[in-house]
């Protein structure tokens, strides 16, 4: 099998690696093509693993199309990795895809790549990110297929108020992904919520996460280090605090009153990991977290490495919450600070305080050897619905692969 993946960000190369790690292992001849000229290749520790293999072939999207304009029309973002790209070039490239001149530049070329499958993470085929590669599969008859770009930790539907609003209306807001010829996600309850939202049942297939699938998370974990604080404190309590969207109903005031006063603890350290590309602190707490010896603000430190460090992970409002979990560190879970309900809150996968005063005695009681690890049971529950996609244990990464390989044969 020959499968071309098309990959645009940090997390689509956190969920899809692990499915190209597997087409290897069994010998696949696997091609990765890179969607963000200024996406920083040589330093992703997952890439420079996969390009061991023999069979693994990454390309960026300019060097593929081998087009002198390409490396800017390209550029899905600024080289430091925050800022958005050029307007002017976005909306030159979403004009040639309008009027199919991008899809007939790519045709030639993908035709002769001669796929025998194209991956592509999830969203709608018409994302300005791989839009012509879409058509230019569709117009050479190669199978497509859509595979999660993160995990949806959310039992509710109406997780920000844009989704709210579609829910209310009965919009169907995701019938554009029925042009693959097959959508995946992980869990049976993200199934559904996708199908509300117009997802063809017939197209839609569950198959757990392969990002935490134990195997491959273990030799995921090995491939960064730990992170290293400026200042050793290696006596204290080591706490990383995983700050959420704000836009997903979070209590932002309560959630800022319980960070600040965890950094006025002189017994831990904190760390207040921010989004790469996402929500911050306000630039006042910011200030005083970054001058004060015992805390630490960071974005682009890998989330894996900062949970290697800790002892205790704060999250509510993301799945990093398993990673910590599969590392055997702390998982607080205070689900009072957002309105929404997620799996971890189903599973009690996670220790659960009610209130800001309730989550400082929760860290204290870590803190004093005192709390005891989240039964084995209730983790066991957390896997089995989304690691292994409601079954029991089994190859999740080759469930990926034996799904791709089933519309690869069709043309292959």
């Amino acid at each position: 099998m020959r499968p071309a993946f098309f990959l645009r960000h940090f997390n689509d190369v956190d969920h899809i690696a692990p499915i190209m790690w597997r087409c290897l292992e069994r010998g696949d001849d696997v091609h990765a093509i890179l969607l963000d000229t200024n996406y920083p290749a040589a330093e992703d520790p997952r890439l420079g693993f996969l390009t061991d293999y023999d069979r693994f072939h990454l390309e960026y999207v300019d060097s593929f199309l081998d087009m002198e304009w390409a490396s800017q029309l390209f550029a899905l973002g600024q080289p430091d990795g925050h800022s958005p790209a050029n307007p002017a070039v976005k909306y030159l490239r979403k004009g040639l895809q309008k009027v199919r001149i991008a899809s007939r530049l790519v045709t030639p070329t993908l035709a002769e790549l001669d796929p025998s499958v194209c991956v592509f993470e999830w969203s709608s085929p018409h994302r300005t990110s791989h839009h012509e590669f879409f058509e230019a599969a569709t117009a050479l008859d190669i199978p497509t297929v859509c595979v999660p770009h993160g995990l949806n930790i959310y039992l509710n539907e109406d997780i920000t108020p844009g989704r709210k609003k579609a829910f209310e209306q009965g919009k169907q807001t995701m019938t554009s992904r029925n042009g693959y010829d097959a959508y995946v996600t992980q869990s049976e309850y993200d199934k559904q919520q996708e199908g509300s939202l117009g997802v063809d049942p017939n197209i839609h297939y569950v198959r757990g996460s392969t990002r935490y699938y134990p195997e491959w998370q273990a030799i995921n974990e090995d491939l960064y280090e730990g992170y290293s604080p400026p200042v050793d404190d290696t006596e204290k309590l080591k706490i990383v605090f995983m700050l959420p969207h704000w836009r997903y109903y979070v209590d932002r005031e309560s959630t800022l009153q319980l960070i600040s006063e965890l950094a006025d603890r002189d017994w831990l350290h904190l760390v207040v990991k921010e989004h790469t590309r996402g929500d911050c602190l306000p630039q006042e707490l910011d200030d005083r977290l970054v001058q004060q010896d015992n805390t630490d603000v960071i974005a682009d430190v890998s989330s894996v490495s900062l949970i290697k460090w800790a002892d205790t992970v704060i999250n509510f409002g993301s799945s990093i919450g398993i990673e910590a979990l599969l590392q055997d560190v702390f998982h607080v879970n205070p689900s009072y600070l957002h309105a929404n309900r997620t799996i971890f809150d189903e599973t009690e996968a996670g220790h659960q305080p009610a209130s800001n005063e309730e989550s400082m005695e929760t860290i204290e009681a870590i803190h004093h050897g005192e709390l005891e690890p989240v039964p084995e049971a209730n983790k066991r529950e957390l896997y089995r619905t989304v690691i292994y996609g409601g079954k029991d244990e089994h190859d999740v990464p080759e469930a990926y692969r034996e799904l791709i390989a089933q519309f690869a044969s069709a043309s292959y």
